[in-house]
């Protein structure tokens, strides 16, 4: 299937941060090996987990640049090169635009991006116009970012991507929903061959059950062998031994919900048990304390994490 380019697990990578909101590029590496020495077949730079449209354009092109060369003279543990998928979305369309090219100049593997633009709803015929407009900008597949907002607009959105496959580039999308219906609909788009990833960690056993051909997810970030895991067990038809381990995944998930400052600035600051520091959320995100931090590695030893 010419659509079907990636498929199998994907980390939605932190982007590490100083407090002035700039990438802290001695942190890229080190987070990037952790994760391939631990399964991944590649990285999806910039999504929500990554920040993208809390940074400005200059910082996203560093994060996609850094990735990028810090998987040069790494392979996966499949022998494979490690792909990089750029989200390029943001609030201002056209500096959308310029990261799409931006990402075909440094060697990206693909682009992503969200419907535009995260403050107001447009139609269905819109959002196609802009992707549209994005699939100029570059030559390299497209995948699309649904979440709610497209989910809500689109109409249907089995039909919406059978629309979207007719633009050059696109070849499917990140399904970021928890109702699995439509994506089972969207499966049968085109004969099946439309690349379908599966967005929310929580539920990565649903989304491949459903018709996935893979994940992209942010806690892959902090235990990237769970869900490579939870993958291969699910192929190999084990799925109860794949539910077993969903499950341990979703007790760090909802631990990490659970604690001060939410999902987010709690998943990224617990990398920091694991040796990598990659600072904060953006700012105005809170700074944990000594105290705290000692408590976020206590509640996460609690959920099953190894640290």
């Amino acid at each position: 299937m010419k659509n079907v380019l990636f498929t199998g697990i994907r980390s939605a990578i932190f982007t590490p941060l100083n407090p002035d909101n700039t990438v802290k590029l001695d942190a890229v590496k080190p987070l990037v090996d952790f994760t391939l020495d631990r399964g991944v077949k590649g990285f999806y730079v910039a999504g929500s987990t990554g920040e993208g449209p809390a940074l400005n354009a200059a910082e996203r092109m560093k994060i996609a640049e850094a990735v990028i060369d810090a998987c040069k003279s790494r392979k996966t543990i499949y022998g494979t090169t490690p792909d990089v998928i750029v989200h390029v979305a943001a609030p201002d369309v056209f500096d959308a635009f310029k990261l799409a090219k931006h990402a075909k100049e440094c060697g990206a593997d693909a682009i992503s991006s969200l419907a535009p633009n995260f403050y107001a709803s447009h139609g269905p015929e819109e959002m196609l116009e802009y992707y549209k407009r994005l699939a100029d900008c570059t030559d390299l597949p497209i995948l699309i970012y649904a979440t709610g907002l497209l989910m809500r607009t689109a109409g249907s959105i089995q039909n919406f991507m059978e629309k979207a496959l007719e633009i050059d580039h696109i070849i499917g999308l990140k399904y970021t929903d928890p109702n699995y219906h439509p994506l089972n609909r969207i499966k049968k788009v085109n004969g099946g061959d439309i690349n379908v990833i599966n967005g929310p960690d929580e539920t990565l056993l649903a989304g491949l059950a459903m018709g996935a051909d893979g994940g992209i997810g942010s806690t892959y970030n902090l235990v990237p062998e769970k869900f490579v895991k939870i993958y291969d067990l699910y192929n190999e038809g084990k799925m109860e031994e794949a539910r077993r381990v969903q499950t341990e995944v979703n007790d760090i998930i909802d631990a990490l919900a659970g604690f001060k400052g939410g999902y987010g600035n709690a998943a990224k600051n617990t990398m920091r048990f694991f040796g990598i520091d990659l600072g904060n959320r953006a700012y105005p995100a809170m700074q944990y304390t000594a105290d705290e931090l000692a408590e976020l590695k206590r509640v996460m030893r609690d959920a099953g994490l190894d640290i």
